[in-house]
This record gives structure tokens, C-alpha cells and sequence, in this order.
């Protein structure tokens, strides 16, 4: 059997746990080591090629070396080579840097390749590149950081594989999150966060990554007949389609120009999906008729007004209980979400869950609500 390895997921923050329900889903023996703000950290023994399926991460990193505590200790004589790295003459930041790039020395780098080829249907990578983030407070700097890494992997890397500052192939991340360091290869494409079929776009379109939570959220099955009511670009709808099977998806916005905008993207996804030009607030479809809603709904914010929302939303509550099957599921996302949760609550839903998120740079929650059996 495969040996399990160390990988991490960025996520938008709020969607951690939500990720690696995904990925249960997918990879049976993943098991969870922990979670940071916008990162879940895990092993599995599954391919990169399988986790490049999972679809409410923004990327998929396989670990190469860890550091729980860089941070100074006594300082100590430099042993670094030759480098580029532009060490701060504080002994506290030579310390920890050079903690760095002895963890980096033992990076397998092999691996890292073969890893990121396997990830990439075993096409070979032609450049490679060291990208750092930091967060928090540290001794030394991020650029420093990062030129120190580089330094160390340097001479590791084929001669073949170019180094470039940047559109590498490959890219090698250096994580500085408050006192640990993590470094990582990318395996994900672009694609993972912005996917190819999204070609149009409207102020206020949904993160690909948390449309696909809201599907999940959804507990999609096959005999699912879904809506999205205020679909705009499209995008939760089409997650929808793409996460699985399902009997029948409909979508409608006010706006015909918005509609055609999502429907260019689904044709770009291949989701079949019905369009309609209508107002939630009065929605064409029969009582009864569907086992899932998930929308986005207006946060009155860039987009419309807290006026706008407690005119509407009321409106929205009424035609979705309406529309609904006893027993089916309300998955909705909303910055607004205090008032959106009391009209819930007087109509007798059931709120199963809730996920705060960063949506379009602010908070907002997820909220998957049952409309009562009876």
C-alpha cells in the first residue's frame, strides 16, 4: 500500500472543515492533522491526480518541510554558503533563517517533482520559482525569508528546470504563519481557484471555491431536483451540476443581460441547466416542485442596499418555502445574515448548519435550513 503523505489545502477562510468533508468524500483514508485560517493540513495516500478533483479548495500543496517554532534561539555561527539571501544582522533573525535553510537542505526535491508531474499528467516542469507569504510577527523579513529558501534549493534542482522570479512552472511556497513555517510545491493550477469555464463575470460573482461548498452543503443525490432563483453568473448553479448527478437544474435572474452571462458560462461548463428571466420575488415554478434551493442572495452592500434586503427578503423567504418539497433544503449565503436567519426562524425552518466565510472580502454565512416535513 502507498505511504500516506503531508499535504495542505488553502481554502477561502471559514471553509477548512468544509474542504475536508470534500476530500473524506473523495479520499477515504484521509485523515485530518489540523487547521489553520484558510488552510487545512492532512495526509493521504491518494494520487495528486485525485486530489486535483477537489473543488472547495482554492489549492492543493504536498508538504516538503515543517518548522513549528521558527524562532530565535542562541545565536550560532553562520554555516550559509554563497547565497542571495540578504541575512538582517540581528542574531535572532540569523538564527531563525538559518533554521530555514537547514530544513530546506533536506528537502527531497525528487519527490517534489514527481509529485507536481504526477499532478500535471506527467508533464515535466520547465521552470521553478519560490513564492512567501508571512503573517504575523517576525524576526526577519518575508523577502528575506524567501531569498533564503531560494538559496538553499538552488543547486537542487535539475540544471534543465530554469529558476525564475516569476509565471514559473513550478512554484515552491514558503507559508510564515506567526511562528511556524511550512514549506510546500504547489500541485493546483489557476484553474483550481478560477476554473476554465467562467469566461464572463458580474459585480458580486461568487468565488468558484464556495459555490462548490454550497453544493456540497446541499447534500447533492442524483434524484435532486435544484434551483437557483437569484443565479446571477451563474456559478453556484453550475457547481451544482458539476459536483454530481441530478434530475433537474433551473436558474433565473431579473436581469436578462445577467442571464446570458451565466448561460455562456454553463455552455462553457457543459451544464445543462433551464434558464428563466423572472423575479424571485414571484417565481414561475409550481408548489412543491424542488428538493433544493441554493442561491446567493443580495448582501445590500456593493450590490442593492439593507433597505433593498428588508423589503425583499421577506418576498425571497415566501416564494422558496412555496417552491420547496417538505423536508428539502434552503442552502443560501448572505452577508445580511441576521435578518435573513429571523424570517427563517418565525416560518418554522430548521437550520441545520451554519459557515461563516470571507465572501467578495467581508463575512457573510452559509446557512442550510429544512422547510418542516408538515
Amino acid at each position: 500500500m502507498k505511504r500516506p503523505l503531508d499535504y495542505f489545502a488553502f481554502t477561502m477562510p471559514g471553509l477548512e472543515s468544509t474542504a475536508f468533508t470534500e476530500l473524506r468524500m473523495r479520499c477515504e483514508d484521509a485523515r485530518q492533522i489540523r487547521f489553520a485560517r484558510g488552510a487545512a493540513f492532512f495526509q493521504t495516500a491518494a494520487t495528486p491526480a485525485q486530489l486535483m478533483e477537489m473543488r472547495s479548495t482554492e489549492d492543493i500543496f504536498a508538504q516538503l518541510a515543517y518548522i513549528p517554532k521558527l524562532s530565535a534561539g542562541k545565536p550560532t555561527p553562520s554555516k550559509i554558503k554563497n547565497t542571495s539571501a540578504r541575512v538582517p544582522k540581528s542574531p535572532l533573525a540569523e538564527n531563525a533563517l538559518r533554521a530555514l535553510y537547514g530544513a530546506a537542505k533536506k528537502i527531497d526535491v525528487s519527490a517534489a517533482l514527481l509529485l507536481w508531474s504526477q499532478a500535471h499528467k506527467m508533464k515535466p516542469p520547465r521552470s521553478w520559482r519560490v513564492v512567501a507569504q508571512m503573517t504575523g510577527n517576525h524576526d526577519f523579513r518575508r523577502v528575506d525569508a524567501g531569498d533564503t529558501l531560494r538559496a538553499a534549493l538552488r543547486d537542487m534542482f535539475p540544471p534543465k528546470i530554469k529558476e525564475q522570479d516569476d509565471e514559473a512552472d513550478l512554484e515552491i511556497w514558503l507559508r510564515l504563519f506567526y511562528g511556524e513555517a511550512i514549506v510546500g510545491v504547489r500541485l493546483s493550477g489557476a484553474e483550481m481557484r478560477h476554473r476554465l469555464y467562467k469566461t464572463e463575470h458580474i459585480e458580486g460573482s461568487l468565488r468558484p471555491s464556495i459555490a462548490a461548498a454550497m453544493a456540497l452543503l446541499s447534500d447533492p443525490r442524483t434524484e435532486d431536483i435544484v434551483i437557483d432563483p437569484l443565479c446571477g453568473a451563474g456559478t453556484v448553479i453550475i457547481e451544482r451540476c458539476l459536483w454530481g448527478s441530478y434530475a433537474a437544474a433551473y436558474a433565473g435572474d431579473r436581469d436578462a443581460a445577467i442571464l446570458q452571462t451565466a448561460k455562456w458560462n454553463a455552455a462553457q461548463a457543459k451544464a445543462k441547466i433551464e434558464w428563466q428571466v423572472e423575479d424571485a420575488c414571484n417565481l414561475h415554478f409550481a408548489d412543491g416542485m424542488a428538493h433544493k434551493i441554493i442561491t446567493n442572495l443580495p448582501f445590500g452592500k456593493k450590490v442593492g442596499s439593507l433597505e433593498e434586503n428588508a423589503r425583499s427578503y421577506p418576498e425571497f423567504e415566501r416564494e422558496f418555502r412555496r417552491i420547496l418539497a417538505p423536508g428539502g433544503l434552503l442552502v443560501t449565503l448572505t452577508s445580511d445574515f441576521n435578518h435573513w436567519r429571523d424570517l427563517l426562524v418565525a416560518q418554522n425552518w430548521v437550520i441545520k448548519k451554519t459557515v461563516v466565510v470571507v465572501a467578495l472580502g467581508q463575512p457573510a454565512t452559509i446557512s442550510v435550513a429544512q422547510k418542516p416535513a408538515q
